[in-house]
């Protein structure tokens, strides 16, 4: 049945159906056979989830541990018409998974009409998951600025709370998701709009071995100059932040190569935690067929799925951290190069726009 509703037509499951297959187990990644429908890509996707919320003994409320609700998966795979259909069958808006996230914030990865859906019909957006990230931290994600809006109008406070390793929303910004529909072309007037709204830019939080900014992290996913310069305090503001020292090292080697991922050779997938691309080095679960997380998840890995281990993947590509910046920097690629004359007189520009924090 999960492969029928994965590939095959509305007639096929149909068919199935009136031979007393079942409609209510779940098969590992596939999750329930709703799940499977939903991860169709094809233009029977639709006809198959219409099929399949009408027909007799199917329970919306099922969930599986790879894909958690029904609810949530739809909210991130499939469309308002879904969602609002399993909503009308009366599922649990709020239901948890094991990572403590509940449908809105899946939903949050997506457009502002369905975030706007579900808090209208009671989705808290207010809770935080396993790994204390708020609900600005999965809007960031999308990329789309009026989510974002929306998301800090509800709560101000949003744009400064840390998860659980020190990442304020704005380091979540400077990353790459690449998958769920999410944009790109945004991203440059979000970081503007989190500083507008009071984010630091001067900050530090945890990566595996040690602290990084904004600016780093942004250097690392090898973002174009035009989003990194966002990222730099001007003198003033770099000396008067509370990680100094660490800036005026970042200053001073501004026309440096910084260590960069290898995210233009190869990408590897999704992490199973936070559902971004996995760039540079990751972990694969050694129990788990098919679950890997990023460098930034692998350091909540005892929070999310502390039963497992983890081996490393990619490890050449520096995101530990080995490589730091004070040495030779080797690891950047060659498209960084382009940028560097840009980043040579970077201090004195930034020093021209007023003083950023």
């Amino acid at each position: 049945m999960h492969l029928a509703c994965y590939h095959s037509s509305v007639e096929i499951i149909d068919m199935l159906v009136k031979e007393g297959s079942t409609m209510g187990t779940h098969a590992g990644i596939m999750g329930t056979i709703f799940q499977a429908a939903c991860q169709r890509k094809d233009s029977a996707r639709a006809a198959v989830l219409e099929y399949l919320l009408n027909a007799p003994g199917f329970d919306p409320t099922k969930s599986s541990r790879h894909w958690d609700s029904n609810l949530a998966t739809a909210c991130l795979l499939t469309d308002i018409g879904i969602v609002k259909r399993l909503v009308e069958l009366k599922v649990d808006i709020n239901e948890e998974d094991i990572l403590g996230r509940r449908p809105i914030h899946f939903a949050l990865y997506k457009e502002l009409e369905l975030v706007e859906y579900l808090c209208a019909n009671g989705a808290d957006i207010f809770d935080l998951d396993l790994m204390e990230r708020n609900a600005l931290h999965f809007a960031v994600a999308s990329s789309r600025l009026d989510v974002v809006k929306y998301t800090l109008d509800l709560n101000p406070d949003f744009v400064h709370a840390a998860d659980c390793d020190g990442w304020s929303p704005i380091f979540w910004t400077v990353r790459e998701c690449l998958y769920w529909d999410t944009e790109t072309t945004q991203r440059g007037a979000i970081i503007e709009e989190l500083i507008a709204r009071g984010a630091s830019i001067t900050i530090q939080a945890q990566r595996l071995d040690r602290q990084w900014t904004p600016f780093e992290l942004a250097r690392y996913y090898d973002l174009s100059y035009d989003i990194t310069k966002l990222l730099i305090p001007t003198p003033q503001a770099a000396q008067q932040s509370e990680y100094a020292s660490a800036w005026a090292r970042i200053l001073s080697a501004l026309d440096s190569d910084f260590v960069v991922a290898k995210r233009y050779e190869v990408l590897y997938g999704y992490c199973d935690i936070c559902l971004f691309a996995l760039i540079g080095v990751y972990y694969a679960c050694t129990e788990c067929e098919g679950f890997a997380i990023c460098f930034k998840c692998y350091r909540s890995r005892r929070i999310v799925h502390s039963d497992h281990e983890f081996d490393p993947c990619n490890e050449d590509d520096h995101a530990s951290g080995e490589s730091d910046q004070e040495s030779d920097h080797e690891g950047a690629t060659d498209n960084e190069s382009g940028d560097m004359e840009e980043y040579e007189d970077c201090e004195s520009a930034v020093s021209d726009e007023g003083e950023r924090e």
